[in-house]
């Protein structure tokens, strides 16, 4: 799978959004259409992505799943305290509860 489609699903954009994100993200100013159009075109032709929408659509998949590890792991944490306040002997929530 495609690094640009990847980075597409994760934005819920399309492919093409993406490059016009990565353009200005490297060249800090908007693109052209037809600078976009053929990165595109050239894109569907080799299925390779231009260096800087590779190295923005890496980026965005990066923080993507270092968002992903940082949820899991609350999550992972969130749970151990819920089984451990659930396997606690019934008189210790009595404490708890009054």
């Amino acid at each position: 799978m495609s690094v640009l489609r990847d980075a597409a699903n994760i934005l819920d954009i399309s492919e093409y959004d993406v490059l016009h994100q990565a353009y200005q993200h490297w060249y800090g100013k908007p693109a052209q259409c037809a600078q976009i159009n053929r990165a595109f075109s050239d894109y569907l032709k080799t299925q390779q992505p231009p260096h800087w929408a590779r190295h923005y659509a890496l980026q965005v998949i990066t923080r993507y799943e270092a968002d992903m590890h940082a949820k899991c792991k609350y999550l992972g944490l969130l749970w151990l305290l819920l089984w451990r306040f659930k396997t606690r002997p019934a008189y210790s929530r009595m404490v708890l509860d009054a």
